[in-house]
């Protein structure tokens, strides 16, 4: 993200966001922040807000505080992602693994949800093996579905 100092994300032709590379990748704004800054890109799930909880059949996330019940849009970035045998958070098998050097990306697919991981490349799980990720809530990036704006 050699950009610039600071930079000004437009969309349609209004600002999205302005701010330092790194201020937009660690606190996107909106949905559309979110996903253009950042290789490799955010993943994004359609959740339900209950509790303290992120989540619905299949995937179980700690929620940030501060966030409305019903459903919201939470993104994750891949490296956020820790890789646990006793993973509350997200569980799937395993469709890609991508070697870059010192890192792997790692496609997990759970019923609808698709998400990718970065993690060292030690970690090598086969195709068709099930892997278990946690994500701490100071990770999560929550939006309105909506708007597509930032509500933590």
């Amino acid at each position: 993200m050699t950009l610039a100092d600071r930079i000004v994300l437009m969309k349609d032709g209004r600002i999205e966001q302005m701010g330092t590379p790194e201020e937009i990748y660690q606190g996107p704004a909106t949905i559309f922040a979110a996903a253009f800054i950042g290789t490799p890109n955010m993943n994004f799930l359609q959740l339900q807000m209950a509790g303290d909880r992120l989540g619905d059949d299949l995937v179980r996330i700690a929620a940030p505080e501060g966030i409305r019940p019903g459903g919201v849009t939470v993104g994750v970035r891949p490296g956020s992602f820790r890789v646990s045998e006793d993973a509350q958070a997200f569980r799937g098998t395993v469709e890609r693994n991508e070697f870059h050097g010192e890192t792997r990306l790692i496609s997990l697919k759970n019923g609808h949800h698709e998400i990718s991981i970065s993690v060292p490349a030690e970690i090598r799980p086969a195709i068709g093996e099930v892997l278990g990720v946690d994500v701490a809530s100071s990770d999560i990036h929550v939006f309105d579905p909506g708007t597509g704006l930032r509500l933590n």
